[in-house]
């Protein structure tokens, strides 16, 4: 059964339409959702949605944390900040993904450990998403 989805962040609507079932990056897993789920909110945290259309069309949205809302009527996914995966710049996240380690190593100054492990995560997660539209899962 198809239902409704939204994925919008602070700064735009990224997405709208239809879908089978959509995977979330729930706060204590991924979690999947079909049509008639029962309604639920929850924290999301930073990874990979997936939206899987009736065609059977995959699109795939890096999240940066936010909540999700399952109602009757479908699903809007809030996120902090949003981008669709083949819009992320492989080059320029793993060179995140790179200082940040250096970061770890150094002990960096300007930044406490948990933030510099925050952003390691957020690279990682980015990257997986990046992998995930590439195969098509």
């Amino acid at each position: 059964m198809a239902f409704t989805v939204e994925i919008v962040s602070a700064e735009q609507a990224l997405w709208a339409g239809s879908a089978e079932f959509i995977v979330v990056p729930g706060s204590h897993g991924e979690l999947g959702i079909h049509g008639g789920h029962a309604p639920l909110l929850t924290y999301l945290k930073s990874g990979d949605v997936a939206v899987h259309e009736p065609s059977g069309d995959v699109h795939h949205f890096y999240v940066s944390g936010g909540i999700v809302e399952v109602q009757p009527t479908g699903v809007i996914v809030l996120s902090d900040a949003s981008v669709r995966a083949q819009d992320l710049d492989e080059a320029e996240v793993l060179k995140a993904k790179t200082e940040a380690e250096e970061m770890l190593r150094n002990k960096h100054d300007k930044m406490t450990y948990a933030e510099i492990e925050m952003r390691l995560s957020q690279e990682i997660s980015k990257l997986q998403s990046i992998e995930k539209y590439r195969s098509g899962r």
